[in-house]
């Protein structure tokens, strides 16, 4: 799924923080196989942007103005899905916000840390190099249109193909 160009992981940041969105570009371009596309500052420049940049992964934060990160996720995977990898302060295991985004097609997840934003996302750097990676190697399918509107309805039900591919992995450690 790579740009076969520079053989690099195309990465959309999407994040209303100027500042996080600094702290992962400079995580994601120290990596020698990642390579960041382009920043997104809410929901609708992201569902814009993965339609022209087609990256090969995007990184979602929840919480922004115009359009979260939960609509966001619901139109891209709808109109032109893309693996989603949900970062967000929000994001814990169990969490509402965090099963509605897998729910809606994200495949994974990484919780940002809630102290110091720049020394607390080193902490999580390698979980969250580990899943870009595994993210862009996942082909995703595009999800029933009844499914977006689930934000809506507030129904928790699944549609067919609302997930990966079957042989897709989603468990964080199954392609090291």
């Amino acid at each position: 799924m790579a740009n076969t160009k520079s053989n690099k992981v195309r990465v959309l940041i999407v994040d209303d923080s100027a500042f996080m969105c600094k702290v992962l570009e400079n995580i994601f371009n120290a990596d020698s196989q990642l390579q960041v596309a382009g920043h997104a500052k809410d929901g609708r420049e992201a569902v814009a942007l993965a339609e022209s940049l087609k990256p090969d992964v995007i990184t979602m934060d929840i919480n922004m103005p115009h359009m979260d990160g939960l609509q966001a996720t619901a139109q891209i995977m709808t109109t032109n899905p893309r693996p989603i990898v949900i970062v967000s302060s929000e994001s814990r295991e169990g969490a509402s916000s965090t099963l509605k985004s897998l729910e809606l097609g994200a495949i994974e997840f990484v919780a940002k840390p809630s102290g110091a934003i720049d020394l607390d996302m080193q902490s999580v750097r390698e979980e969250l190099l580990r899943k870009v990676k595994m993210a862009a190697k996942v082909r995703v399918v595009r999800t029933a249109s009844r499914l977006a509107a689930t934000l809506q309805s507030g129904s928790s039900a699944h549609a067919p193909g609302a997930r990966p591919a079957p042989a897709a992995p989603r468990a964080s450690g199954n392609l090291e």
